[in-house]
């Protein structure tokens, strides 16, 4: 039967059914739709059973039903230990059996539906689960910004498989069928609001695998029932840290698990009969065999499940009730439930792969007190990056578009700040006030002048490296800030760029530092010395810009259409993944600030060193994702929100969002560690040898850490001094930074309450 087939936007075919399956089989082919040739019916490809199947890693005779029988070799390819599904499986024996939740990032499955919600209790509130470990992470080593021959994934289930013989004493084989046998993997937890419980639940294939390792030495039968399962007790591996040091993640993690068989906390479960196995709350773990035993009704048969608006082809879902939060006697949160979560659907959450990376997807519904039809812009087309360069590192671009005026936008801001926070509305409203005053600017004419859309970007060149000793003037040099704002007056526009000239340039603050040439209706103001950035503002094709840095003037190039971050595939491709019609997009070039990162570790000996006995014991090689070229990895984030009657539904979405605050948050520690510091009104001596561009409070607070530590006994004080260096450190690197500083001053704060006590 011949077949069209519709992947990413693009339509192939005919196929014939066997090409299908062969692509799958190949890891060509992870997801997409299909329609009979000369048909308009598209269904996913899960829905066709021979696909399914070939997803599934099983056995294929190319047959449709109604269609002719194909070739009798279409089967599985032949089995290959260290294949992609190994590596997933043995994943999920590690990061899950052992409940290392964080490594789940890596561990999502191809899968259209859930199958462990059926064995949990109708009062679950929050669920997640990856429904088919039969179908495993295909995708994940089959996306475009992976390198497949650098995933190793022979080493990696080497590790897997050794870290359980060794801390179970099983044999190869009895590791590797454990391993394959999983099928899939849950986490449940209810009772949020008050003593919340919680547990992993995972299903097999079948019982002999899990009964091997129930009947190694380390496990003991308690001959406890719990739900009609068998509760086991888990010994912890005596040995002392010096010689588990050099053990592998893997055995760490299998040989400290333990559990004890009158703990009324955490239980350890086998149900045979369900082929489930259960660790967490003993409470929750009696319900969900009443559900998987006898029949009580599940999470999957509640109103609330169905309403859940689960992203299609999900590998991955989350379930949130967030009827939870009713019960949580606080005021901020009553309020809060009050304004925007009265009667929603529950939070529906999946992860997905595509060949820009993964894509997590979160719906999900606002209705309240505090809802308004002007509480979000209009949606628009954002296409900001049509006019940000090409060496743009990240950006944020963001919808504008009211229909209010700029009174009251100023107004609505305020407002919606002090139902959050009454103190920090209350400071933003003062700061406000004081650059109308100093800068004799009319904040509300400001937001007047704004159009459609705006956006924040930071570029950096090509040639960019980073180092421990970079300076100030490198970074000014070779990078660069850029504010583009679409013009909704321009009158107005003109005038906030004069008043910014005159009252900041010519006779402001400023007015010695820059010299200053007219360009149009902007200008370039030109440093008096190396220790300022470079500033172009421009007024042109219905934008204003304001840029600094050694990029300023690409800044200006690109609004003229020159040499844009349009025309880079990388940044296009993520975009697709999380596009839509969204009111908000941030992206980041994770490839090139990673890129940047591995460089300056290679160019070090001694992070090299540590960066390759990583790679070692864990078997993931930092080059198993592309860093450069089209097919490099980047990051985005989107937000979209419609009105549909009575409420909102919104919908955020985000492309390989855990490497994405890894590049972001790198970029901005070696920026702040390189400009120069702006000093304070505090110039008050003491503080551990900190000068005196830090707050007093802080100062105060390294004081009494260093006081405390001497009376503190003499094991535990190198530790503390270590804790004390770090916090100098830290205060150092925030000079000159007042987000940083500010958010310093306020762990100063908290921390001198605490060392009172500690100090006692």
């Amino acid at each position: 039967m011949a077949w069209l087939l519709n992947r990413g936007g693009h339509q192939e075919g005919p196929l014939e059914t066997t090409q299908i399956v062969q692509m799958i089989q190949s890891g060509q082919l992870t997801d997409g739709h299909v329609a009979q040739s000369g048909s308009n019916q598209w269904v996913p490809l899960q829905q066709v059973p021979e696909f399914a199947q070939a997803l599934g890693g099983g056995a294929v005779g190319a047959t449709v039903p109604g269609g002719p029988a194909g070739p009798a070799g279409a089967g599985a390819p032949p089995k290959k230990k260290g294949a992609p599904m190994g590596l997933i499986l043995g994943l999920i024996g590690l990061l899950v059996v052992a409940g290392a939740g964080v490594g789940l990032y890596f561990a999502f499955f191809r899968g259209v539906s859930s199958n462990l919600s059926a064995n949990v209790p109708k009062d679950t509130q929050i669920f997640f689960e990856i429904p088919s470990a039969s179908a495993a992470i295909r995708g994940f080593a089959t996306m475009g910004v992976v390198d497949r021959e650098e995933l190793e994934p022979e080493k990696m289930v080497e590790k897997l498989q050794e870290g359980l013989e060794e801390s179970f004493d099983l044999s190869g084989d009895e590791a590797e069928a454990l391993l394959g046998d999983l099928e899939s993997i849950a986490v449940a937890a209810r009772d949020l609001d008050d003593k919340p419980q919680a547990a992993f639940i995972l299903s097999f294939k079948g019982t002999e695998a899990m009964e091997a390792l129930l009947g190694t030495d380390r496990f003991d039968d308690t001959d406890d029932d719990v739900g009609g399962g068998k509760r086991y007790a888990l010994e912890r591996v005596d040995v002392e840290w010096d010689e588990m040091k050099d053990w592998s993640p893997a055995r760490k993690t299998f040989s400290r698990m333990s559990f004890k068989e009158d703990s009324e906390r955490e239980a350890f479960v086998w149900f045979a009969e369900a082929k489930l196995l259960a660790i967490g709350h003993p409470d929750l773990i009696e319900d969900i065999g009443k559900v998987s035993l006898e029949g009580e009704e599940p999470l999957s048969k509640q109103d609330k499940w169905k309403q859940a608006n689960f992203a299609s082809g999900a590998s991955a879902l989350l379930y949130i009730d967030t009827e939870f939060a009713e019960e949580i006697d606080e005021k901020e949160v009553e309020k809060f439930v009050e304004g925007y979560l009265q009667d929603v659907a529950p939070i529906a959450g999946t992860a997905g792969f595509t060949d820009a990376g993964v894509v997590f997807t979160v719906n999900g519904e606002l209705k309240g007190d505090s809802i308004e039809d002007e509480d979000y812009p209009e949606a628009v087309d954002l296409d900001m990056h049509k006019r940000l360069p090409e060496d743009t590192v990240l950006y944020v671009a963001m919808s504008t578009k009211t229909g209010l005026s700029g009174e009251e936008t100023k107004d609505k801001l305020i407002e919606r700040l002090e139902e959050v926070n009454e103190r920090e509305a209350k400071n933003i409203e003062d700061a406000l006030d004081d650059i109308e005053k100093k800068l004799d600017i009319d904040i509300e004419d400001a937001l007047d002048a704004l159009g459609d859309q705006m956006a924040i970007a930071v570029a950096v060149d090509s040639g960019f490296e980073m180092d421990e000793d970079i300076k100030p003037d490198d970074v000014m040099s070779d990078a660069g800030l850029g504010i583009l704002v679409h013009i909704g007056d321009e009158e107005k526009a003109k005038e906030l760029v004069s008043t910014l000239k005159e009252k900041v340039f010519e006779d402001g603050p400023l007015e010695k530092e820059y010299e200053l040439d007219d360009v149009g209706d902007g200008f370039d103001a030109e440093p008096e010395s190396d220790r300022s950035p470079e500033i172009r503002v421009r007024i042109e094709n219905g934008y204003l810009l304001i840029a600094a840095g050694g990029k300023a003037e690409a800044f200006t190039k690109a609004l003229e259409g020159e040499s844009t971050l349009d025309g880079v595939k990388a940044h296009a491709r993520a975009i697709d993944a999380v596009g839509g019609n969204p009111y908000l997009i941030y992206w980041e070039d994770t490839g090139r600030v990673a890129k940047a990162m591995l460089d300056f570790v290679e160019s070090k000996d001694r992070l090299k060193e540590e960066l390759e006995e990583v790679e070692d014991k864990s078997g993931i090689k930092s080059g198993a994702f592309k860093f450069e070229g089209d097919d490099r990895i980047t990051s985005a984030f989107s937000y979209s929100a419609k009105r549909e009657k009575d409420r909102w539904t919104y919908s955020v979405k985000a492309l390989n969002l855990p490497m994405a605050t890894m590049g972001a948050g790198s970029f901005l520690l070696f920026s702040a560690r390189s400009m120069p510091a702006m000093p304070t009104k505090v110039e008050a001596p003491g503080g551990g040898g900190l000068s005196g561009d830090v707050p007093q409070v802080c100062k105060d607070y390294v004081k009494k850490f260093e006081d405390c530590q001497k009376t503190l006994p003499e094991a535990a004080r190198d530790g503390f001094k270590k804790s004390g260096d770090a916090l100098k450190k830290s205060l150092e690197l925030a000079k000159g930074n007042k987000a940083m500083m500010d958010a310093m001053v306020k762990s100063c704060e908290a921390g001198l309450k605490s060392l009172e006590t500690v100090c006692k």
